[in-house]
C-alpha cells in the first residue's frame, strides 16, 4: 500500500476545493461568495475525501492517479447533471454567478450548465479511454497520459467548485 499517493490525492482535492474560489474571484469569474458558501465547499470537501478513502479501500490500497482523474470527471459530471436538472425545473436562475464567467456570459442560463455538462461528458469519456488503455497495458501508467488524466480530472473538479460557488 502506497499511502503517500492517497495523501497526495487528498492534498490535491483539498487544494482545488480551497483555492479555486479565490482564483475564480481573482479572475473576476464569480461575484463575492455568499456568507455560507464555505459551508458548501467544506461539506463537499469532506464528501470527496471520504470518496477517496472508500475508493482506496475498494482497490486494496492501490491509489492510481489516472483513475483519480477519471473519478473526478465522473463526480463532476454527476454534480453538473444534477445542477442542470434542478435549473431546468426552476423559473429563476439558480446559478446566477455563472453569468459572470466570461466564456459563459453570452449564453442563456440553461445553456451555460449544458455546456459545462458537455465538457464534463467529454472529459469523462477521454479520461475513461485513457484509463482503459492504461489498464490494458496499451499505455504506461507512469506516462504523460496518466499525468494528463490527473490534470484533466483536477480541472473538472475546479469546474465542479465553480458550479457550487455560483449557486444563488
Amino acid at each position: 500500500m502506497e499511502t503517500w499517493k492517497l495523501i497526495t490525492g487528498a492534498i490535491i482535492t483539498c487544494a482545488v476545493l480551497g483555492l479555486s474560489p479565490f482564483l475564480f474571484q481573482r479572475l473576476g469569474w464569480v461575484r463575492p461568495l455568499q456568507q455560507n458558501a464555505w459551508i458548501v465547499v467544506l461539506v463537499t470537501g469532506f464528501g470527496l475525501l471520504v470518496k477517496l478513502y472508500i475508493a482506496d479501500r475498494a482497490s486494496d490500497g492501490e491509489f492510481l492517479f489516472y483513475k483519480f482523474g477519471y473519478d473526478n470527471c465522473i463526480v463532476s459530471f454527476g454534480a453538473i447533471l444534477t445542477a442542470l436538472s434542478l435549473q431546468l425545473q426552476s423559473d429563476k436562475d439558480l446559478f446566477p454567478g455563472l453569468s459572470s464567467v466570461t466564456a459563459l456570459a453570452a449564453f442563456p442560463r440553461n445553456v451555460r450548465l449544458f455546456l459545462l455538462l458537455l465538457a464534463a461528458l467529454v472529459t469523462s469519456l477521454a479520461t475513461a479511454h485513457i484509463a482503459g488503455d492504461i489498464k490494458k497495458n496499451k499505455l504506461d501508467d507512469r506516462s504523460v497520459w496518466s499525468f494528463a488524466n490527473a490534470i484533466i480530472g483536477t480541472g473538472m473538479l475546479g469546474t465542479y467548485v465553480l458550479v457550487l460557488i455560483t449557486k444563488g
